[in-house]
């Protein structure tokens, strides 16, 4: 299974680096770019602090993200234009589950994470009376 990888460089404050000589990196800024690579199915591979020189005289530290995700297949029909983003594998998988359930338990797709689990129709109720259906789609 091919995999596509993306990286992103956070860098702490210039101006703390400057006024105060080091800064803390943006625990917020990073937050928000790992949750919005997570909703797009990325992960985080692996993490990297680094120290980049500022100015000559400052040190000043980045966090290095990689994230990776399985590559997707895109379909184009030449007839509608249309493009399809899902990929050959999710469908493989989901046959495969399919194939071992039973008929006490369904298929699922958890959204945020992209992640195809198997879980007990009773599991299911359990989710509803919570109010968490939105979070999954039922195969």
């Amino acid at each position: 299974m091919e995999k596509e990888f993306k990286v992103e460089v956070i860098k702490e404050g210039a101006l703390g680096t400057i006024l105060f000589g080091s800064s803390r990196l943006p625990v917020s800024k990073m937050e928000t770019v790992m949750n919005k690579y997570g909703k797009q199915g990325w992960e985080v591979a692996f993490q990297v602090i680094e120290q980049h020189r500022m100015l000559f005289i400052f040190s000043r530290e980045a966090i290095i993200i990689t994230f990776v995700r399985d590559k997707k297949v895109k379909v184009i029909k030449n007839e509608d234009k249309e493009i399809s983003e899902e990929t050959n594998t999710e469908q493989n998988e989901i046959e495969k589950i399919k194939q071992t359930a039973t008929s006490n338990e369904l298929i699922v797709i958890v959204k945020r994470t992209g992640k195809i689990e198997k879980i007990t129709k009773k599991d299911w109720e359990e989710i509803v009376k919570i109010g968490n259906e939105d979070k999954f789609e039922v195969k």
